[in-house]
């Protein structure tokens, strides 16, 4: 993946441009629009991290976005959702390459896993989206 610093102008969480050359632009954390993306083949993402840094993620066999959301149960918030992480998954061959976004702190790792890793594997199947 690619990661180019500084701000960016991009309003939308992400950017998807097809191979037909028709482009898809998906929500925000609260309301992704992942799963609503039309069906067809990924061409290029770019993904716009909190910090306003963009990542451009090109050329692989499929892609995969979530966002991980806690209820607050003791404090002054309680019952209130929570947005904990944001995760980018894209996969080449059987290898997975994961962003792990912490929306708290706005901070980001990146994690390899081979595809039959338990992460990998308990992912739900229908999020995955066809890449080149």
């Amino acid at each position: 993946m690619k990661f180019q610093k500084g701000h960016i102008t991009m309003d939308n969480l992400y950017e998807i441009i097809f191979i037909d050359g028709t482009k898809f632009c998906g929500g925000n954390l609260q309301d992704t629009k992942w799963m609503q993306m039309p069906d067809k083949s990924i061409k290029k993402l770019t993904y716009r991290l909190p910090s306003g840094e963009k990542i451009d993620c090109e050329g692989y066999n499929a892609y995969y976005h979530f966002v991980e959301v806690c209820q607050d149960i003791m404090n002054g918030n309680q019952g209130k959702v929570q947005l904990e992480y944001a995760y980018l998954i894209t996969k080449d061959g059987p290898m997975c390459e994961v962003i792990k976004v912490n929306l708290r702190t706005n901070k980001f790792e990146q994690i390899v896993l081979d595809e039959s890793s338990d992460f990998i594997r308990q992912l739900n199947p229908i999020g995955w989206k066809e890449g080149i």
